[in-house]
């Protein structure tokens, strides 16, 4: 239903190794506050408000590429350019959830260069 749906959302801006990874680990995204995606460093996970680290091995965490962060922007092509922007300049990129009819933004990763 409205989860399943949210949770596509959620995951289909996302890179697709990072997709794969995240449906493996099988987490209630609910509980997943934010997803850190930053060039050549591990992808980090912030989870009911602890540091998660995942990857295809355990205990080895996964290394975000180049190739997945342009990856992760080509899905964010319908995205207000102007907000994007902004948005970039700070260092971080917003999903918006639209609930119950009002608009709530959400978090879900932060990009640093």
């Amino acid at each position: 239903g409205e989860d399943k749906m949210r949770e596509d959302r959620v995951l289909n801006i996302l890179p697709r190794e990072v997709r794969l990874l995240l449906r493996r680990e099988a987490l209630n995204l609910d509980c997943l506050q934010e997803i850190r995606l930053r060039s050549e460093m591990p992808l980090l996970l912030i989870y009911r408000g602890e540091e998660l680290f995942i990857g295809k091995t355990r205990g080895k965490p996964y290394i975000v590429t180049k190739d997945d962060l342009r990856e992760m922007l080509d899905y964010i092509s319908n995205y207000s350019l102007y907000a994007y922007e902004q948005e970039m300049r700070q260092g971080l990129l917003l999903l918006r959830e639209d609930t119950a009819s009002e608009w709530q933004d959400k978090r879900l990763w932060k990009m640093e260069k």
